[in-house]
């Protein structure tokens, strides 16, 4: 159970993600990030944070992602660790059709890393229906496979609270998702086995479409 969160909001998603990267070491003591980006309104993100596509703002203490129908996203800076030890936790709101979030863990400036996304794959009902599990940021596969590793969300949430966690030693992604008086659980596995098994020892959000 996390005890410290990255509140992050991003509106023409319009996304509220809480994202919390945690080192959690042998002795059992936690290193944490936070933010809730409660400061006026700017065209940075802060010193903390480093846009790596797309165009992100700070509006009304919001994370505002402005990239139509196209991935964005942002790396933090400061907090690092081996992928294996972080821990991503995100609140959000589907509020834009086809709208997307990515939780992205072991990253670094050159988009690779584990990429769990969530959104609308279904249009019409702009609601969360979908879970992506990708191999880098918006890399449309999984690894060693040519494509994504998707499940599908039953009942389709308006919003929730999705924790991303690494388990066998990093070999699987695990992400339970709490919403729409639902727990939902999904996992990949095999990134141990991928020559491109993820080096990066940063945590970012993404978002897709306004």
């Amino acid at each position: 159970q996390m005890t410290e969160e990255i509140e992050i909001m991003s509106s023409k998603l319009i996304l509220i993600l809480a994202v919390t990267a945690m080192l959690l070491p042998a002795a059992g003591a936690q290193s944490a990030v936070n933010d809730l980006f409660n400061r006026p309104n700017s065209g940075s993100l802060g010193p903390d944070w480093a846009v790596q596509n797309g165009n992100a703002t700070i509006t009304n203490n919001q994370l505002q992602g402005n990239t139509p129908w196209s991935t964005g996203w942002a790396m933090h800076t400061t907090y690092a660790a081996t992928y294996d030890q972080q821990v991503i936790r995100a609140s959000w709101s589907q509020n834009a059709v086809g709208s997307r979030m990515l939780l992205i863990a072991g990253c670094d400036a050159s988009w690779s890393g584990v990429s769990v996304k969530i959104g609308d794959n279904i249009p019409s009902d702009m609601l969360a229906d979908r879970v992506w599990f990708e191999a880098a940021v918006n890399a449309g596969s999984w690894f060693n496979q040519s494509s994504p590793v998707f499940f599908d969300l039953v009942p389709p949430i308006p919003s929730g609270t999705a924790t991303v966690l690494f388990t066998n030693a990093g070999d699987t992604v695990n992400v339970e998702i709490v919403g729409g008086g639902a727990v939902q659980t999904f996992s990949a596995s095999g990134i141990l086995g991928s020559p491109f098994a993820p080096t990066g020892t940063n945590v970012g959000v993404g978002f897709f479409n306004p």
